[in-house]
């Protein structure tokens, strides 16, 4: 409900972070999760991974702009290897 038109952008021309600055709800604080968990079906075709006991890297984003409304979601799955994760503080808590 906060972006009605984002249909009618085009993202290869605009970033998604643009779009949200110029509608004044650019995420500026975030909830970050990762995990090792177990692969799930869906992820172990898309990421080729063989086995059945695969532990993948999943990082779940939360990102909520200046008045406190969620306006993005991300769910991010790699393979256990050359996983680098680096978070900054704006020194709140």
């Amino acid at each position: 409900h906060l972006f009605p038109d984002i249909e009618n952008y085009n993202f290869e021309r605009l970033s998604l972070y643009d779009y949200m600055a110029l509608k004044n709800h650019l995420p500026i604080s975030f909830q970050e999760t990762v995990r090792m968990q177990q692969a799930p079906q869906h992820v172990k075709r898309a990421l080729k991974i063989d086995t059945d006991d695969e532990i993948i890297n999943y990082m779940e984003i939360t990102g909520f702009d200046r008045f406190g409304n969620l306006v993005e979601y991300t769910q991010s799955y790699s393979k256990p290897y050359n996983l680098e994760v680096r978070f900054t503080t704006n020194g709140t808590v």
